[in-house]
């Protein structure tokens, strides 16, 4: 099993809410992770995705970028969501992906940090995008990785 899906195992264990998601995480390149998660089961009454399966899977896509960044530093880690905010722009009306980056310098200040033993802020964007590849939100987050 790869690290991406025992992610997934483990998130759908300790965040019950995740599993009606049916999210997938896709690929984690550098400091970019895309996840993809079916309309079907995040449709609302207008034929479109519910705005709050949105905002979970933009918050989740951020956490799990975190956490696998967080991993590579340290084998026992903690992530927590701090702030984020998210502007919707249009409507979701397929199977979405959420493409997840850490913004600017921020990933190097955050692995010089957790090297260090120190608690790290990681400051995340994402984008949700309807199966044309327009954009239909964006998400800013940060999230804090601190040693167990």
């Amino acid at each position: 099993m790869s690290d991406l899906q025992q992610l997934v195992v483990r998130v759908n264990q300790h965040i019950p809410l995740t599993r009606h998601l049916q999210f997938r995480l896709e690929c984690f390149e550098n400091d970019q992770l895309t996840l993809t998660a079916p309309l079907a089961a995040n449709i609302n009454d207008k034929g479109t995705m519910f705005a709050g399966s949105q905002a979970a899977l933009m918050a989740l896509a951020g956490w799990c970028l975190t956490t696998l960044q967080a991993e590579q530093i340290l084998p026992q880690d903690d992530v927590l969501a701090m702030q984020n905010s998210l502007r919707y722009q249009r409507p979701v009306t397929g199977d979405v992906r959420i493409v997840v980056t850490s913004q600017n310098d921020s990933l190097d200040r955050f692995r010089q940090k957790l090297t260090r033993g120190e608690r790290a802020v990681l400051h995340i964007e994402a984008r949700a995008l309807n199966e044309d590849g327009g954009v239909a939100s964006r998400y800013q987050g940060e999230y804090l990785a601190r040693p167990v």
